[in-house]
């Protein structure tokens, strides 16, 4: 089925991050995820939500593609089905880090805080995933003010890892 003109899924499959090099190993699912997602974020306009949906439809084992579909809707601001459809793949999925984080991140978002640290329970403190975790975390309770406790838990997120960006050095 071809994407509409101009939608964001259009423009993605024209980029060359549609185009990846190793494409040819990435399941059906996958490479249509990749071509309506491109290289950006999440993507906000109508026809590529629906497109999302439909691809969610059409691979339901497939947890990439519905935390990813289940993110778009997040970031347009589908506040309630975003949350109906974190909350569906947690129960299909429990154990899922992925997904406890997808749904956390929807929450704060969405200024959700009181509601994080239980969404993350699903995330081992040994899991690669643990120190996204601890910040989340540290981002709900200044959320909620507690800001005390922000920082002591901001001390042992920073053991696991400590973000960067352009504004620290590499050195730092």
């Amino acid at each position: 089925r071809a994407l509409p003109e101009g939608s964001a899924g259009a423009r993605a499959a024209r980029s060359p991050a549609a185009a990846a090099p190793d494409a040819e190993r990435l399941s059906p699912c996958r490479s249509e995820l990749l071509a309506l997602l491109g290289g950006g974020g999440a993507p906000r306009d109508s026809v590529t939500l629906g497109l999302l949906r439909a691809l969610a439809e059409r691979c339901p084992d497939d947890r990439r593609v519905a935390i990813e579909e289940a993110d778009a809707r997040s970031r347009a601001g589908r506040e309630g089905e975003a949350a109906r459809r974190f909350l569906a793949m947690g129960e299909r999925w429990p154990q899922e880090p992925a997904i406890a984080l997808g749904y956390a991140r929807h929450l704060v978002r969405h200024g959700r805080f009181e509601m994080v640290a239980a969404a993350l329970a699903p995330v081992p403190p040994t899991s690669p995933f643990a120190a996204e975790a601890a910040w989340l975390e540290v981002t709900a309770l200044a959320g909620q003010l507690r800001f005390t406790a922000a920082a002591a838990a901001a001390r042992r997120a920073a053991t696991l890892a400590v973000p960067r960006g352009p504004y620290l050095s590499a050195a730092t």
